[in-house]
């Protein structure tokens, strides 16, 4: 039951999400460093969410999807809870492992990338048949 000295009565929304990514980050046990990790915003930006401090006007989309990736949420939980209401948890993996929801790839650098990964195993089965010797043993 709420009462006239409850801090929810007197909290904005921007507090309340807050409070609520705060505690999801502790019951997750994470770091804001470890959230800024798993794609989510800087920590100097979760010390504002987490005070409440910033209007989430301010902050990009791709900031907002990176943090409630990093929480394990559905995209659209920030606004939810802003709204009113409540965290969705995510039940599938992100759409592209290892990338923040919302986050685009450019081809081009990925397939230089593929081509730098290609070119060090290339080297590294080179150095392996050298090891092994003629016959590969």
């Amino acid at each position: 039951m709420l009462t006239a000295m409850s801090p929810e009565l007197a909290e904005t929304p921007e507090q309340r999400v807050g409070r609520i990514v705060k505690e999801r980050r502790e019951r997750l046990r994470l770091s804001q460093e470890e959230v800024k990790s798993r794609g989510g915003p800087s920590t100097t930006n979760m010390t504002a969410i987490e005070n409440g401090a910033r209007d989430f006007s301010t902050y990009t989309g791709r900031t907002i999807a990176g943090l409630e990736d990093a929480l394990g949420w559905e995209q659209g939980s920030i606004d939810r809870i802003l709204e009113g209401g409540e965290a969705a948890l995510r039940t599938s993996a992100p759409a592209t492992p290892g990338l923040p929801v919302g986050s685009r790839v450019d081809p081009d650098a990925l397939a230089d990338a593929l081509k730098q990964m290609q070119s060090g195993l290339d080297a590294i089965a080179a150095m392996l048949q050298e090891t092994r010797g003629p016959e590969g043993k």
